[in-house]
């Protein structure tokens, strides 16, 4: 994205994950501002300001979170979402807690419009993936 022209910001609650994304960006002779942050304190996103769009990977918001999250996406700004789902615990073990239920985050903010959702597999588990726009 940020060959793109777009700003990039990177939070993780993992300082391993943000040194790699700062190893990457550096060897890319890219800049992206990465911010370890608690992802479960739905204050702790307030002061990184509004963005276009916002990409949520392999991560399971709380609702507080999520809500958060809508109130920081600009109008029409994009809130893509994909993780593992609950397949992933079924079939895999993985951490139930951790894994999208079906349809999970639909309807809960009104001011985010649904544009697509799409439960999915690859060689690496079950997912479930989300597109909003804020109007």
């Amino acid at each position: 994205m940020k060959r793109h022209g777009f700003a990039v910001t990177g939070v993780d609650f993992a300082d391993q994950a943000l040194k790699r994304l700062e190893s990457f960006s550096e060897e890319q002779g890219l800049h992206v501002n990465a911010y370890q942050r608690d992802l479960d304190d739905p204050y702790t996103l307030a002061d990184l300001g509004c963005f276009d769009n916002i990409l949520v990977v392999h991560f399971k918001p709380t609702i507080h979170t999520f809500q958060a999250m809508s109130g920081m996406l600009r109008t029409d700004g994009i809130l893509l979402m994909t993780s593992f789902n609950v397949l992933q615990h079924a079939r895999n073990n993985f951490p139930k807690a951790y894994c999208y239920a079906e349809r999970e985050y639909v309807g809960v903010d009104p001011s985010l419009e649904l544009l697509d959702y799409l439960s999915y597999a690859d060689e690496r588990g079950y997912f479930d993936g989300y597109i909003f726009r804020k109007m």
